[in-house]
């Protein structure tokens, strides 16, 4: 990922609920929860909107095509948060909303914990850790972590499609909650909800994957105990871009329970 062109501006701390809250959202009607806004064409690629909207007064468009081409050759427009951290031996909640237009979405990712630049600049490490994909129209978590082997890539290349999204809905907001213990050891944590707002939250975590390392490191480079930061939006992630997409982003949160970070109603 490219480096912050643009001062940081530290994320809005809150209490909600039964813990304090990082809030990465437009609540403020700008974007100032966040350090950078990679996307190529602003004006026309992301924009602060009333509607459609999960909570609150404001949400964030997301659009992107063939034309709107980032500094490093990649198709994107994400929000990022270089400050949002995240690192070994902590534990957090994670919670946004999004929506998907009538026309649909192709293969993109759309929120996601990335590494440094220590990291992603060798070859083969650097997939962002943890990720939540659109594939095929599908909505799945994505993992690649673990001690990354340069050339090689990571011991745990996980994607998980969630059973309720194995075809999104469209022009209605999707919910997710994440539960991660960020480990390099073998005692990482990832848990995972999903609904549809509206609808009742599963009663138990959709996806569940206990005895892992979570955290991305590199040992044969000294490479330990990275710090991860926040991005979403749109980025397809792959050559040959030539579609045209919008999504819409409301309610980024990271906190210390899922009753902190996940939308009302």
């Amino acid at each position: 990922m490219a480096i912050a062109v643009a001062v940081v501006v530290f994320a809005a701390l809150h209490r909600r609920g039964s813990g304090v809250v990082v809030a990465l959202d437009w609540q403020t009607g700008d974007n100032s929860s966040f350090s950078n806004l990679e996307c190529p064409h602003p004006d026309t690629q992301f924009g602060v909107v009333t509607s459609p909207v999960r909570q609150g007064r404001y949400a964030a468009r997301f659009s992107e095509s063939a034309r709107d081409v980032w500094i490093n050759g990649t198709v994107r427009c994400l929000d990022a948060n270089y400050d949002s951290a995240a690192t070994t031996g902590e534990e957090h909640y994670f919670g946004f909303s999004m929506y998907i237009p009538r026309g649909g979405l192709s293969d993109n990712l759309v929120w996601e914990l990335h590494q440094p630049r220590e990291l992603y600049t060798l070859r083969d490490c650097g997939v962002a850790p943890v990720a939540i994909v659109v594939s095929r129209g599908a909505v799945a978590l994505r993992l690649f972590t673990g001690d990354c082997t340069v050339g090689r890539g990571f011991p745990i290349e996980r994607a998980i499609v969630f059973p309720n999204l194995k075809t999104y809905p469209r022009e209605k907001w999707i919910d997710i909650v994440l539960h991660i213990r960020f480990e390099e050891a073998s005692t990482g944590l990832v848990e995972a909800w999903s609904r549809t707002a509206g609808s009742a939250w599963p009663a138990r975590p959709q996806i569940s994957l206990v005895a892992i390392p979570t955290m991305p490191f590199c040992s044969s480079c000294g490479i330990f105990n990275v710090t991860l930061y926040t991005e979403m939006g749109l980025y397809p992630g792959y050559s040959g871009y030539h579609e045209q997409d919008t999504l819409y982003v409301d309610g980024s949160r990271r906190g210390r329970t899922f009753d902190a970070v996940a939308p009302p109603g």
